[in-house]
């Protein structure tokens, strides 16, 4: 099967995904042909920008650039905090435990310390399910945004490590750009599940080698079942369809300090899966995520644990195509945005 993402995409020196500047004009033959892609693939900077009076125009927006938001509901958090009262937030006082024999990746105790996380995986949901980055943020009470996005970090995998990984960063806030990720009756399509957090600390001969950028470092998987992709920024809009593909599995590093809460720091780069079409994957993550002591994310958690869910879709999103001023235009104001943010 002809892998689009590996076709489309490079990665520069700063580990941002970049389009090839053909893609835009064979975009018609890769519909045609079907293949897989990557749901999020046109969306990371470096679109071509066209020449002048070539592209759609896109009503003059607003960015907000670095962290911080403006006008912040109450209350607010500036981070996502360990857990609530009489929660240590000090990770010293956490203990890890193993839940697979031989795997780095561990269950924390207590379990409180996971509801900052939570959180901030909230967030990252929110805003694959029509809210801006910003607006999710608000939407759950935080200061700033709970990302600190990097080109690569030190970290373990299952058994190996610490080494370096490399790391996907997704596009700016913009906020005017709104994302849906849905299967084909239009629900949400995705969902997370912890696959275990470590210490990035290693000790020999009693020596402790604090080696991490954050104290603690967390992998989760996130799925994304085969439907839709929405995409949506002033009047341009348009949709990629892959129902007849397999449900796609990508990894991401979450990080825990005192002084920064639960971030998002990136996905690892290159580690994408198909996932078995006899897969129970609700069935799956319940399983893997329970030993490691945390729930199922998904859109019902989502809104029973924070009382926020899904944007209702536009009109007609099932027929909007993919329009070529559509993905110019929108790449190109998602590549401003990346200029001018400061994270």
């Amino acid at each position: 099967m002809i892998n689009l993402r590996e076709n489309l995409l490079y990665a520069d020196l700063s580990g941002r995904q970049r389009l090839r500047r053909y893609v835009v004009a064979v975009l018609a033959i890769a519909v045609l042909l079907g293949a897989v892609f990557s749901w999020e693939y046109f969306l990371q900077p470096g679109l071509d920008q066209p020449a002048v009076g070539e592209a759609a125009s896109i009503e003059p927006q607003t960015v907000e650039t670095g962290l911080a938001l403006q006008a912040p509901p109450s209350p607010v958090v500036s981070a996502a905090p360990a857990g609530g009262e009489g929660c240590p937030e000090d990770p010293e006082m956490w203990q890890f435990v193993e839940a697979f024999v031989g795997e780095n990746y561990r269950r924390i105790e207590p379990a409180c310390v996971y509801a900052g996380l939570e959180r901030t995986v909230a967030w990252h949901m929110l805003e694959r399910l029509g809210h801006s980055k910003q607006e999710a943020a608000r939407q759950l009470g935080f200061e700033v945004l709970p990302w600190r996005p990097v080109a690569e970090i030190a970290g373990l995998t299952g058994t190996g490590g610490p080494q370096t990984l490399k790391l996907t960063m997704e596009w700016a806030p913009h906020p005017d750009y709104a994302q849906w990720d849905v299967d084909p009756a239009g629900e949400a399509g995705i969902a997370y599940s912890l696959r275990g957090c470590y210490r990035t600390r290693s000790i020999t001969g009693g020596q402790a080698d604090n080696w991490g950028a954050y104290p603690v470092q967390c992998l989760v998987a996130m799925d994304l079942v085969p439907g839709a992709s929405v995409h949506i920024l002033g009047d341009q809009r348009f949709t990629f369809t892959w129902e007849d593909q397999l449900a796609l599995r990508a990894f991401l590093i979450f990080a825990y300090s005192p002084e920064a809460g639960w971030v998002l720091v990136g996905e690892l780069q290159d580690q994408r899966v198909s996932l078995e079409a006899s897969l129970d994957l609700e069935s799956e993550r319940l399983l893997v995520a329970g030993r490691f002591g945390a729930a199922s994310w998904e859109a019902g958690w989502l809104m029973k644990r924070f009382g926020v869910g899904m944007r209702p879709l536009p009109q007609g999103w099932g027929d909007f195509g993919i329009p070529t001023e559509a993905v110019q235009a929108i790449g190109a104001a998602l590549d401003i945005a990346w200029e001018e943010f400061q994270p």
